[in-house]
């Protein structure tokens, strides 16, 4: 997404602030792996780690398949001419995979790490959405609502696709993954490596362009301090946080502390009147109050705050 034009309006702001801290000489493997003209020629385990929540969970996990990464780096290299380090790295060199992995490393520090409250936040406020719309309208609803150019037709559902292949799901499943760096654009993936997993669709965490921009507003900067600085971080983090709704046992997930300390830093919040809280089933749903959204907004800088 660095690297398109054609979504210099939709990311600019982050666009820019990346350019502007990018080390062809540390991170020039990653342009090397995905170049700009080849989407479709990216090899797979870029994108299809799983099970892994951290980044040096997925670099281990990368590093003990050299099969795999040989195996697609051999397909890749009979569309293209490949550089000669990723020769060596499908043969596993440590130097190669040593090189790849501090790629990976500096390009995260620069353009996912200083936004990653933000990301995570919309993409755990996706996730709600998604809930409440399986909850009140079934799968039917929820398929037909992911995204516009995404069409259910009982039982087929349809995605854009350069093939326009038919995949039979057989029993398999379809995971669906929020995406923060995907919009406009849906991307149906099905790992060559595991193909008893389940097909994975992509889509962009706002349909539109207003929504997305919204959602992206105020990445221009390495993230906000006023609020912080007011409650102090965790519970800042808290607090935007609860902004999207979210259950007690998911707000620890997301500040890494445990549900008991989620519970007390939530109660700090309703105590001064910036959250709500309801018991919904067995679960315990945090919402931001009036007063909770304009605290959030007033401690943005201008440029991130609504006109």
């Amino acid at each position: 997404m660095l690297q398109r034009r054609d979504q210099a309006s939709a990311y600019g702001p982050w666009r820019a602030l990346v350019r502007s801290r990018f080390s062809r000489e540390i991170m020039g493997p990653l342009l090397d792996l995905l170049p700009p003209d080849a989407p479709m020629g990216r090899p797979e385990f870029l994108t299809t780690v799983r099970g892994t929540r951290t980044l040096d969970e997925g670099l281990a996990r990368l590093r003990a398949e050299p099969e795999r990464i040989a195996a697609e780096l051999a397909a890749l290299g009979s569309s293209r001419a490949l550089p000669e380090w990723m020769h060596d790295l499908a043969e596993a060199d440590h130097a190669a995979l040593d090189r790849m992995s501090m790629a990976f490393r500096a390009y995260h520090d620069i353009a996912v790490a200083p936004f990653w409250q933000r990301i995570s936040a919309a993409v755990h406020g996706e996730i709600a959405i998604r809930r409440r719309i399986m909850a009140e309208q079934g799968v039917e609803g929820l398929l037909a609502t992911l995204h516009p150019s995404v069409r259910w037709h009982s039982p087929v559902l349809e995605i854009p696709s350069a093939d326009a292949a038919e995949i039979r799901l057989d029993g398999q499943g379809l995971l669906l993954a929020p995406s923060f760096f995907l919009w406009p654009n849906v991307d149906s993936h099905r790992s060559c490596a595991a193909r008893d997993q389940p097909l994975q669709l992509a889509f962009p965490v706002a349909l539109d362009a207003v929504s997305f921009r919204t959602t992206v507003r105020g990445m221009q900067t390495e993230g906000d301090t006023a609020l912080p600085s007011l409650l102090g971080r965790t519970r800042a983090a808290a607090l935007e946080a609860i902004a999207t709704g979210t259950t007690t046992s998911e707000l620890g997930r997301r500040l890494g502390v445990t549900p008991a300390a989620a519970s007390q830093h939530a109660a700090v919040l309703r105590a001064a009147g910036l959250v709500i809280t309801r018991r919904q089933g067995t679960s315990v749903l945090h919402s931001i109050t009036p007063l909770g959204t304009e605290l959030v907004g007033g401690c943005r800088p201008a440029a991130d705050r609504p006109a």
